[in-house]
This record gives structure tokens, C-alpha cells and sequence, in this order.
């Protein structure tokens, strides 16, 4: 679980959401990920993921707003947030 570490949760069917049975605290799949807190298609995102990790020499925001007809804004936010991600946490000099 997110927030306590339990291991129980019940399913909220119709909000797509889970509620932890011992703090009560109500959280989606995408919690804790990079898809928190996005309105986004999680298809959208993940075609996103494909063309920033395929890409020889990087994708522009530019481009993903073209392929994935989204605002620039949206598409300069998926590029920060899929590049951090993949940011190596113990680089080597």
C-alpha cells in the first residue's frame, strides 16, 4: 500500500480506486508512479514512454504534441516527467 504498508484493500468499483482496510486512505494504480495525478490516457502516456526510449537522438516536445495531438504544455510536462524517470539514480564519471 502506499501510505502504511498493509497488505489489505478493497476495490471502489465505480472509481476505479482501492481504500487501504486499515487507514482508510484511497488510492489508484497509477499512485506513485509517473502517471499520478494525470488526465491523460494511460495510452498517450505509454506511447510517449515508447517514442522518448526508442528515439536515437531524442524526441522534441514538438513532436510528441504532433503524434499525440496534445497541448505543448502537456507534451513538454510528459517529456520532463518520462525523462526523469529514466534519469540513472548512481551515474558514473
Amino acid at each position: 500500500m502506499p501510505r502504511c504498508g498493509a497488505s489489505k484493500a478493497s476495490r471502489i468499483a465505480k472509481r476505479h480506486q482501492y481504500d487501504c482496510d486499515s487507514c482508510r486512505y484511497q488510492f489508484s494504480v497509477t499512485a506513485g508512479t509517473i502517471f499520478h495525478d494525470s488526465h491523460l490516457p494511460l495510452w498517450k502516456w505509454l506511447l510517449a514512454v515508447y517514442m522518448i526510449a526508442e528515439a536515437k537522438k531524442g524526441v522534441s516536445a514538438n513532436q510528441l504534441k504532433r503524434t499525440l495531438k496534445v497541448s505543448y504544455k502537456t507534451s513538454w510536462y510528459l517529456c520532463h516527467r518520462i525523462r526523469e524517470a529514466m534519469k540513472d539514480p548512481n551515474p558514473r564519471p
